[in-house]
């Protein structure tokens, strides 16, 4: 993702990139989360008042806030669909299920 972007996390057809990708989840709202990256390179994550929630290295969003994402963090949407924050030019890692 490049910075001055955001990405819609969720399984909508909306969420074109990831839907395919989330399908498979279905605690994972239509609409979960939204992932920036600020044009200096600050990353952010916002639930979009999802059902289930989204979480930040196990602790809590609040949803329509946003909340920074640091290289390393783990990003969960619900209880099983966990990813890992990758920044700053660095290879995407996978995305694990069944946590």
């Amino acid at each position: 993702m490049t910075s001055g972007n955001t990405l819609l996390l969720g399984r909508d057809a909306s969420a074109y990139r990831t839907g395919k990708l989330l399908e498979r989840y279905d605690n994972v709202s239509r609409r979960h989360a939204t992932v920036g990256v600020e044009a200096d390179g600050t990353a952010w994550v916002r639930d979009e008042h999802s059902t289930n929630g989204t979480f930040v290295n196990a602790a809590p969003l609040r949803p329509g806030v946003r909340a920074p994402l640091r290289d390393g963090d783990t990003l969960r949407l619900a209880a099983d669909c966990t990813l890992d924050v990758v920044l700053e030019g660095r290879v995407d890692r996978d995305v694990r299920g069944g946590r």
